[in-house]
C-alpha cells in the first residue's frame, strides 16, 4: 500500500473562538491521562450496492471540498480541538488550527480492510501517535482506488476520551450531510467537566511512562467463538457480559504465555464511562466532551501462576469494581469525601516498577458507526499502533457479529501470544462483514 500526499494544510474555525472562551480548564479527569495522540480510522465504501444512502449527485472533488467546510464549522463548536495544549491546566484556544492531510492511496479499500496489519494502517494517519504532543487534533483524508474514503483522526487522550471523539466525528458529519442551519438538536456538546471535577494537586506529571519499543496487533473474535470461550471457562449459565469475558480470557492468556518473560503481577483495569451516573444540572449529562471515565480496577493477584480459577477470579473482581463506580461513588469524588488514591497508587507502583499495567477499553455500546457524512455510515472502524504499551482497545463491528481487539504488548510479549494455541484457537479471520 502506497500512500500519496495530495495537500497540506491547516483547518482553523470558521468564525474566531470568542474571546472569554480563550482558555479551556482541563479537568481532573482530564489530568489523569497522558497527552499522547489515539488513532482512529473511519472507512467508507463509496459503492451504493453497499451503501444504498450515497449522494452521488455531487462528484467527489465536491464532497472533498464540503468536508473541509464542514470541519472548519464544527470546529466553532468544538473549539479547544483547533488551540494548543498549553500544560497540564488549560488549552489554549487561540484558533491555530487542526493539520489537515488529503491523500491518494493505490489500492482498493477492501485490500485494506481484509489485508492491512496495523502497523499498515498508521499511513492512513495524520502523524505518528507516539511521545507527548500539544496538539488536540490531526486529520488525514484518504482516497482510494476504488473511490472508497478512510478519514484517519489523531486525538490527543489529555483532552478527549474515546466517546468524545465519536461526539465530535458524528456532529461533523451532521454538518457536512444537512449543513449547520439543518441540524437543530443534534449539535449537542458540553465543555463543564473541569467545573463538576476541578484540577486539585498534579498527577500528570509525576508519572512519565516511556513507550517502550513495543507492536499492536489486531485479533478478532465473533459471538461463537466468545459464546465458546465463556461455555469452556464459565461454570452454570452467569450472566456475564461478552466484553467481560474477553477481558478475562485475554488477561489470563497474556499472563499465561509472558510468566517467563513479565515476574511482576498484573493490575487490570477496565475504563468505565461515566456520563450518564453523574448528578448535575445539566440538562445533557451525556454529551460532555473531555475525559468523563474512570477505570475500574481489580486488584493484583498475589503471583503471576496461571491456576484454573483465574479466569473466574477476574470476572469476579472486575464486575465488583465496575458496579463500585455508580453515582454516589462520582458524587463523592465530586464534594471531596473520595479521592483518587486507588487510580493514583497504581500509576505510582506502577512508576516503581511493582506492578505491570494490563488497561482496557471498551468501545461496545459506543456510537462508534454513527457518523455519515452522506456517504452512508462507515464499513468499518478501527484503531492503528496504539501509543502506550499493555494497552487492549475492543472495537465492534457495525452488524455487532464480532469485536476487533487491538492489543499493544513488547515484542516479547506479543511473540509469545500469537504462538499460544488455546489463544488463537478462538481467534476468526480479520473480515468486515460489510464488503
Amino acid at each position: 500500500m502506497i500512500v500519496k500526499v495530495i495537500s497540506k494544510e491547516i483547518i482553523t474555525p470558521s468564525i474566531p473562538t470568542p474571546k472569554h472562551l480563550n482558555l479551556h480548564n482541563l479537568s481532573l479527569l482530564d489530568d489523569l491521562n497522558s497527552p499522547v495522540l489515539m488513532p482512529l480510522i473511519f472507512f467508507y465504501s463509496l459503492n451504493p450496492s453497499l451503501n444504498p444512502q450515497i449522494n452521488t449527485k455531487f462528484p467527489l472533488n465536491t464532497m472533498l471540498d464540503r468536508l473541509k467546510t464542514s470541519l472548519a464549522t464544527t470546529l466553532t463548536k468544538f473549539y479547544p480541538l483547533a488551540g494548543r495544549i498549553n500544560d497540564r491546566n488549560y488549552v489554549v484556544c487561540n484558533d491555530e488550527g487542526i493539520p489537515y492531510v488529503q491523500t491518494r492511496v493505490n489500492t482498493h479499500l477492501i485490500d485494506v480492510v481484509n489485508n492491512a496489519e496495523v502497523c499498515d494502517l498508521d499511513n492512513l494517519l495524520p502523524c505518528k501517535p507516539n511521545g507527548p504532543s500539544k496538539l488536540p487534533l490531526a486529520i488525514q483524508v484518504n482516497i482510494f482506488e476504488c473511490g472508497g474514503i478512510a478519514i484517519g483522526l489523531c486525538i490527543n487522550h489529555k483532552i478527549s476520551d474515546a466517546f468524545s471523539v465519536l461526539m465530535f466525528v458524528n456532529n461533523w458529519s451532521i454538518i457536512a450531510r444537512c449543513g449547520e442551519t439543518n441540524c437543530g438538536s443534534y449539535l449537542l456538546h458540553c465543555f463543564d467537566v473541569a467545573k463538576l471535577f476541578p484540577l486539585t494537586n498534579d498527577v500528570s506529571n509525576k508519572y512519565v511512562f516511556k513507550n517502550k519499543k513495543s507492536v499492536s496487533k489486531r485479533f478478532t473474535f465473533d459471538e461463537i467463538s466468545i459464546r465458546s470461550i465463556k461455555s469452556k471457562y464459565m461454570i452454570g449459565n452467569e450472566k456475564v457480559s461478552f466484553g467481560l469475558v474477553l477481558l478475562a480470557f485475554i488477561y489470563t492468556r497474556i499472563v499465561a504465555t509472558s510468566q517467563s518473560i513479565n515476574v511482576l503481577p498484573y493490575v487490570v483495569s477496565q475504563a468505565v464511562n461515566l456520563r450518564s451516573k453523574i448528578n448535575s444540572t445539566a440538562q445533557n449529562n451525556c454529551f460532555y466532551f473531555g475525559n468523563v471515565f474512570l477505570d475500574a480496577i481489580a486488584p493484583p493477584s498475589v503471583a503471576n501462576e496461571v491456576r484454573a480459577e483465574m479466569f473466574l477470579e477476574m470476572v469476579e473482581q472486575m464486575r465488583k469494581a465496575m458496579m463500585k463506580i455508580d453515582s454516589n461513588f462520582i458524587s463523592k469524588i465530586q464534594n471531596g469525601t473520595q479521592d483518587l488514591a486507588y487510580v493514583t497508587d497504581r500509576l505510582d507502583r506502577a512508576q516503581r516498577r511493582k506492578i505491570a499495567m494490563l488497561a482496557f477499553s471498551n468501545y461496545s455500546g459506543l456510537p462508534v458507526y454513527e457518523s455519515d457524512f452522506g456517504w452512508g455510515k462507515p464499513v468499518w472502524v478501527t484503531s492503528a499502533t496504539l501509543p502506550m504499551t499493555k494497552i487492549v482497545i475492543f472495537i465492534p463491528s457495525q452488524t455487532a457479529t464480532h469485536v476487533d481487539v487491538y492489543v499493544n504488548l513488547n515484542n516479547e510479549d506479543m511473540k509469545t501470544l500469537e504462538s499460544d494455541h488455546e489463544f488463537i484457537s478462538f481467534c476468526t479471520k480479520n473480515l468486515c462483514s460489510k464488503l
